[in-house]
């Protein structure tokens, strides 16, 4: 209890702290260039997901079912051998597909990249330890001293998309470092250990989707409205993202019971119920005030804001309750259940968004997300039904 208590706080500060950031940085670049930051963090994000080869997942999963040490420099050498495959790809796509990108901007979201792929593995690695205080008190810092500098670097420079992008990359490198204090890295030669790989490459394609899912509507929305509306879209997606982390601080310690065969079915049913309660709760917070004294501190420029809001805040509901039976699957080792859930996800998300917001521009890509959470939540409960009907049988 005392290790979900310290997650749930240090999540909640951090979640606090990053929703802060965004928007002064929101704030302070305004729209246009909002919207080129919002493509850096894109790009970046999707590096480290495609570069993550499922190996923080299966770290947290390998060694909280008892694994030993010998596997970290082996989980190293293979999240190098990712992130250099992704970051070739990923830029050099982005390059062919648009050739205003400037090589700034690039290495920009490279070096990004690269500081989000290893604070994932590190993170990854010290929750399969039950290091929970440790990983608390480290969000906690990192999220007070991201807050502070990007309060003063606004308060005191002129800013620019450069200077916040490296804020960004500093606080993402300073984690990493201090998860790394944890493990003894005994250089070795690299060799294949199949069930980690087995099962990270399992996580790995749902990963993979799952960033699809959660970003294809910014793909489709930079497509048809352009920048400026990528970077609205991108402070709403935003707070839905942190606010969603409030609800995971649980999820994260029952990972480590059930993989290590210490969960109850009761235990699923009171993680399902505190689920739903939070996300009733935060979507009557977008409902009421939130929206309106958000758009009242940024600017006249962000008033789509004021409707799209509402409208994703029903995805928060929604989402939570997945997100708990997605934790679920990972943890008995059924990650392949996630991936076809997330591919029905992103098929139907990317044909909703193709019809919709060409003509109901951002309120239409809000809908289409609440439609394609619906779907996945459809799935994960007929396949959490045939699950339970096939435990029984055996």
């Amino acid at each position: 209890m005392k290790a979900v208590v310290a997650l749930f706080l240090s999540r909640a500060l951090f979640a606090v702290s990053s929703a802060a950031t965004t928007l002064l940085i929101a704030r302070t670049l305004g729209a246009d260039q909002n919207g080129i930051y919002a493509s850096i963090v894109l790009i970046a994000n999707m590096i480290a997901v495609l570069a993550s080869f499922g190996l923080p997942v299966a770290a947290t999963y390998t060694l909280a079912k008892g694994g030993s040490d010998d596997t970290n420099f082996l989980l190293l050498c293979y999240q190098f051998f990712g992130y250099f495959i992704s970051a070739i790809l990923v830029l050099g796509a982005v390059k062919l597909l648009n050739e205003d990108f400037a090589l700034t901007t690039l290495a920009l979201a490279g070096g990004l990249g690269f500081a989000r792929t290893m604070n994932a593995l590190f993170q990854g690695m010290a929750l399969g330890k039950d290091q929970f205080i440790y990983a608390s008190k480290v969000l906690g810092f990192v999220a007070c001293s991201s807050l502070v500098s990007v309060f003063l670097y606004g308060y005191y420079w002129t800013p620019t998309v450069s200077g916040f992008s490296l804020i960004s990359i500093f606080y993402a490198v300073v984690p990493s470092l201090l998860f790394l204090r944890l493990f003894h890295l005994e250089p070795k030669i690299p060799w294949v250990h199949r069930p980690l790989l087995s099962y990270g490459l399992k996580s790995y394609a749902n990963n993979v989707i799952a960033f699809l899912v959660y970003r294809i509507d910014l793909l489709v929305i930079g497509y048809f409205l352009g920048t400026k509306a990528l970077g609205i879209y991108s402070i709403a997606i935003s707070i839905i993202e942190m606010l969603m982390l409030l609800t995971s601080s649980a999820m994260t310690v029952y990972f480590n019971w059930a993989a290590a065969g210490k969960s109850k079915k009761s235990s699923l049913t009171a993680l399902v119920a505190l689920a739903l309660t939070q996300g009733v709760a935060l979507c009557i917070l977008l409902y009421s005030w939130f929206s309106e004294s958000l758009v009242a501190f940024l600017g006249a420029e962000y008033a789509q804001l004021s409707e799209v809001l509402p409208v994703l805040a029903l995805s928060l509901v929604v989402a939570n309750i997945t997100k708990v039976l997605a934790t679920h699957y990972s943890a008995i080792g059924r990650p392949s259940l996630n991936t076809i859930a997330s591919l029905a996800m992103l098929s139907s998300s990317i044909i909703v968004s193709v019809s919709l917001v060409p003509e109901y521009g951002l309120v239409g890509a809000a809908y289409a997300s609440v439609f394609a959470y619906l779907v996945n939540l459809t799935v994960k409960a007929i396949q959490y039904r045939r699950l339970g009907k096939w435990e029984s049988s055996n």
